[in-house]
Parts: structure tokens; C-alpha cells; sequence
């Protein structure tokens, strides 16, 4: 009898046909203290029939007749042959049968293996809390352009588990992110089905609890028939921050939800296919619109007004009063900017893009105090000149970080023309666009606004030309930016190693304190 086998039966069973074998095919049973894997070894080494005899050899090669014992030995040797052939035919049946059997249990282990691991693996003890930090993410820069479509984050989120739905379903805060864009997949846009999965998504995101931060951009066609913007209104009262680019039509019927935007703390509104200096033959089609939707959003704190008349707009003083960030461009409506700014009295951030002609300017406002303004931002987008004339307008005796930008490509800079010292200004960003036209001009009046900055802390200098040269006349004078800490300056071309390191050396003798400097090159 073999060893013992183990406990599997099928591993039994194998060692009985093994015995079998060797008894009855091989006429011998001496592996009895033999491994399973020596006995298959042994096997694959063992001969049932033996090479040819010489004595058939030699006969093979020629035609001689064999003796009369000869052919009698052969043609018994092939009735037992036809035998053999017949009982290893069967054998090589049923070995083929269970090595086909182990290739199946083979996959199957392997299965089983793959479900352990699944089971055992580590994120399942992952705590609930890791997981909402992981959907966030995922919801944050979810490429997606409609939340409301059931292919993108979050809703394919609640399709991986049940454990995951349930998380899912009740993160308020991953569904109220709303993004809708009537200018990708219209039709869809425009269908009961967009407006039902919005529905749903509101429902999700449980705004009662949660404020809504919602995006709104394209053309909304057939308004008066587009369900998904329609079923959007309902819930004005939730938006905490709302950006919206649409058009005179889409706005008319915000004015549905005037008085709701009580949670508003956001406000970014435009009209990007709406032209100020477009031809004047056509019909303003904001000359009668007003935009009364936000006259009372007691808790707005941010507001953006791009590329839309101004004076459309109707704010109440409470609730321009609460406005702490205010961004928009000037055009020909600076005036109506400058009278809604001065009821800005807890302004602290201003953005302006100082794109007027002041020539066109009927009513040209007077100077105004903004008595918290801290950071300050003045644009110069195309070389209009008229940054300085915008800053002798601004009195803000409190600002500590101010940057100018002048945007073209073709730069004709202008700096503010101070009589007094600016000392309350503390960090100083200016950026430069790739061509500076008035370089000569440029490199007197710059050295003398900066003369007028003596608190400067942080100087941030962004331009295409090597600081050293613009700087020649201020390190000619140790009392130029004598508080300066921090220095740091990029360019869009390369930069001048040499003379930069000329440059830190200098202001680093002229300045007090720890000092950093820092360059690089923006692409």
C-alpha cells in the first residue's frame, strides 16, 4: 500500500489508480514509502514496453524472414501489444480526464484566492470619514460639465457597493455642487430627464442643511419651455456662491426669485456674448433690463460683474454694504463703478481692469475713500494708460498689498505719480507683459514710485527684462526700499543669472533684516 495521502479525496482516490497502475499495468507495488510527487516522477521515468530487440532491428534492416521462434515471439508480442495498447489507451483517457479536472480546480482556487483578497483587503477597514475625504476629491475635479449627468461623479459613486451608495446618499455636501452648461449635450440639457436628475440631485444634496454652490453657463434656448434652469429657481434661497454667464433672457427670469437670496455669500454674473463697444446701431438688450433678482442679498461678501452694464443692476445700500471683495472692469461706465464701490464701506478687496477711455467719460467721478480697503488690483488689459488717473481716484489710506498688472502684449506702462509716500503699502506685486514700448521712461518712473513705497516688505516683479536694468537708478541710493525682505521676480523670457545675483547682492546691502530672494522663468 502507498503512503498515506493526506486528508483530500481526491488526492486518495489519485493514489488508489496510481496503485492500480503499478500493480496491473507494471506487475509491481514497491513505492509504498514514496512521496506523492515521486511516485508522478517515478511514473514519468518508467517503461511499460522496452526499446526494439535486436533481433528486430537487424531484421528491420533487410529483407531476411525471421526464424520460426522469432515469429512466433513476434506475433505473440503483438497480441500482448494490442493489448497494451488498448488498457494505456483507457489510462491515457482518464489521466487526460483529471488533469483537465485540476486545470478547473486550478481556476477555481485562483478564484477563491482573488475573493480572500478582495475580503481581506485593507480598505475595507478604511473609516467612513477617509472615504468622504476621498469623494470630495473626486468630486472636486470631476471633469464632468453637467452635475446633473448620471455618468459622472457623484452619482457613479453610489454605483459601486451598497456600503458606497449609502455614503454617498447621505454626503449632502457632494451633491451640492451644481454645474449646469446648456452649451454641452443640448439636447439632453433641455429634456424632462435632465430636469428629473437635478431634482434628484437637490433632494441629495438636502440644501436646508447644506448651501448650494452652483455654476450656470451657455445659452439657455427655449427658456420658456428649458425645464432643468426652471426646476434650478425653487432653490435660489440656498445658493451660497452662484456664477452665471447667460444672456438678457435668462436673467428676466431671475427676476422670479428677487428677494430669495438671503444666503448668497458669491456673486460672479456675466455676459460674455454681450459687447459694450459693439455696434451702436443695435438695440441694447440690457437698456431695459434691470437686474433687481440681488437687491437684497444681506450676506453677500464677493461680487464679479463682467462684461454687463452696471447700471442694469439694482443693489440695495445694505446690501452693498456688506460687500467685502468687489471685481469689475471699468469701460465706459466707471462712474456707475466708482458711485457703487463708495457704499462699500467694509470693502477690503478691490479688482478693477482699467479698460475706459477716460476721454469718453461724461461724468468723470470724483475721488472716493474706501477707509478698510487692504489688497488692491488695478489691470491695465491693452495699454489704455489710465492706471494712474483710476489710483488718484482711490483714497485708501489703509492699503497694504497692492498689485499692478499690465496685461498686453505690447506694454505702454504707467505708474501712479505719488506726492506723498504710499507707507501703508507693505507688499508690492507688478507684472509686465512680454514687450515693454516705453522702456526708458519706464525705468525713471518706476525707481521713483518706488522711491514713494519705503515700507515695502515683499517686492514681486514679474516682466521680460533683466531687473538690473530697470533698477540702475534706485541702487545708485542705499535708502531705496530700505525695509525690503523679500524679493522675487520671474520672467517670460530667460533670465540673467549674472546680473540678477548683481541685483539681490545690491538690495540685500540697501535692505535690513531676513532677507530672501528667489527667480524663475515663466513659461
Amino acid at each position: 500500500m502507498l503512503v498515506q495521502p493526506g486528508n483530500s479525496t481526491f488526492t486518495r482516490y489519485l493514489f488508489a489508480v496510481v496503485e492500480a497502475w503499478t500493480k496491473n499495468s507494471l506487475g509491481r507495488s514497491d513505492w509504498e514509502t514514496k512521496s506523492f510527487e515521486e511516485v508522478f516522477r517515478k511514473l514519468l521515468v518508467t517503461r511499460v514496453h522496452s526499446s526494439r530487440a535486436t533481433e528486430l532491428v537487424l531484421l528491420l534492416s533487410s529483407n531476411d524472414p525471421p526464424s520460426e521462434v522469432d515469429c512466433a515471439r513476434f506475433l505473440a508480442d503483438i497480441i500482448q501489444g494490442h493489448k497494451d495498447i488498448e488498457q494505456m489507451t483507457q489510462w491515457s483517457v482518464f489521466f487526460r480526464a483529471v488533469v483537465g479536472h485540476i486545470d478547473v480546480q486550478l481556476k477555481v482556487a485562483a478564484a477563491n484566492v482573488e475573493d480572500v483578497r478582495v475580503v481581506v483587503h485593507p480598505i475595507r477597514r478604511v473609516n467612513d470619514d477617509v472615504f468622504g475625504e476621498i469623494f470630495q476629491w473626486c468630486a472636486a475635479i470631476e471633469s464632468s460639465l453637467n452635475s446633473n449627468d448620471v455618468r459622472g461623479v457623484p452619482w457613479t459613486l453610489s454605483q459601486v457597493c451598497r456600503h458606497w451608495r449609502t455614503l454617498v446618499l447621505n454626503m449632502s455636501s457632494l451633491w451640492s455642487r451644481v454645474k449646469l452648461n446648456f452649451g454641452v449635450d443640448g439636447p439632453f440639457m433641455a429634456s424632462f430627464s435632465a430636469a428629473h436628475a437635478l431634482t434628484q440631485q437637490m433632494i441629495r444634496a438636502r440644501p436646508y442643511d447644506t448651501c448650494l454652490d452652483v455654476t450656470v453657463a451657455g445659452s439657455i434656448f427655449n427658456l420658456d419651455t428649458n425645464c432643468v434652469f426652471r426646476a434650478l429657481l425653487p432653490f435660489s434661497s440656498y445658493f451660497r456662491s452662484f456664477t452665471i454667464d447667460a444672456g438678457p433672457s435668462s436673467y428676466a427670469i431671475l427676476a422670479q426669485c428677487k428677494g430669495s437670496f438671503d444666503r448668497l455669500e458669491d456673486l460672479s454674473i456675466c455676459d460674455l456674448s454681450y459687447g459694450l463697444f459693439g455696434d451702436q446701431d443695435v438695440e441694447d438688450p440690457y437698456h431695459d433690463l434691470a437686474f433687481d433678482a440681488f437687491t437684497f442679498a444681506p450676506n453677500l461678501e464677493r461680487l464679479q460683474i463682467y462684461v454687463l452694464p452696471l447700471r442694469a443692476f439694482e443693489f440695495a445700500s445694505s446690501t452693498l454694504n456688506t460687500v467685502t471683495r468687489f471685481s469689475a472692469p471699468l469701460y465706459t461706465q466707471w462712474t456707475s463703478v466708482f458711485e457703487a464701490m463708495e457704499q462699500m464701506d467694509r470693502l477690503k478687496e478691490l479688482d478693477l481692469t482699467c479698460d475706459c477711455n477716460i476721454d469718453d467719460v461724461e461724468d468723470e467721478p470724483v475721488s472716493i475713500v474706501l477707509p478698510s480697503l487692504r489688497r488692491m488690483v488695478l489691470r491695465d488689459p491693452e495699454s489704455w494708460l489710465n492706471i494712474p488717473h483710476v489710483w488718484n481716484k482711490i483714497n485708501a489710506p489703509e492699503v497694504d498689498a497692492v498689485l499692478l498688472s499690465y496685461e498686453g502684449e505690447y506694454s505702454v506702462v504707467t505708474y501712479p505719480f505719488l506726492l506723498v509716500s504710499a507707507v501703508s503699502i507693505t507688499e508690492l506685486h507688478i507684472h509686465i507683459g512680454e514687450y515693454l514700448i516705453n522702456f526708458d521712461d519706464h525705468c525713471s518712473s518706476l525707481v521713483q514710485f518706488l522711491w514713494h513705497t519705503p515700507n515695502v516688505i515683499v517686492f514681486c516683479f514679474r516682466t521680460a527684462h533683466p531687473c538690473m536694468e530697470l533698477f540702475q537708478d534706485g541702487l545708485q541710493d542705499t535708502t531705496f526700499l530700505p525695509k525690503l525682505c523679500k524679493l522675487s521676480f520671474g520672467y517670460s523670457g530667460h533670465a540673467d543669472e549674472e546680473n540678477d545675483a548683481h541685483f539681490i547682492e545690491a538690495m540685500s546691502t540697501n535692505s535690513s533684516g531676513t532677507w530672501y530672494a528667489g527667480a524663475a522663468t515663466l513659461r
